[in-house]
């Protein structure tokens, strides 16, 4: 839609990597859930070095050079949900990702004026 050239996109899913943001299970959930969840999730766990594989693999490989907006998950590009197709949520996403980290009328979509100096 925006005409951004020399600029690649991707979309990527880590996979279910072990780390400590579930250390806050036991007072948000109930308690013992942190142990309950990581039994029950640890045999499809991967290391934290096994996780950055798929980005790492986006960001250096050359053959991701020539692609752009493509899904990822264990370095294979991979069909997203088609909840993620829908417009109405993408759009939905935007807008609430942008009032969150008050972003205001900010449009990454347009280059600043080289006229004007930034702060």
């Amino acid at each position: 839609e925006h005409n951004i050239e020399g600029v690649n996109t991707y979309s990527l899913h880590p996979g279910v990597v072990r780390t400590e943001l579930g250390r806050h299970f036991n007072e948000t959930l109930f308690w013992g859930a942190r142990k309950i969840i990581g039994f029950m999730l640890f045999p499809f766990m991967k290391s934290s070095e096994l996780g950055a594989q798929t980005t790492i693999y986006c960001a250096v490989d050359e053959k991701c050079a020539n692609e752009t907006g493509l899904y990822y998950a264990d370095c294979v590009p991979t069909n997203t949900s088609p909840k993620a197709e829908r417009d109405e949520d993408c759009k939905k996403l935007w807008d609430m990702s942008v009032e969150l980290v008050k972003l205001g009328d900010y449009n990454p979509f347009t280059a600043p004026d080289p006229g004007v100096k930034s702060n």
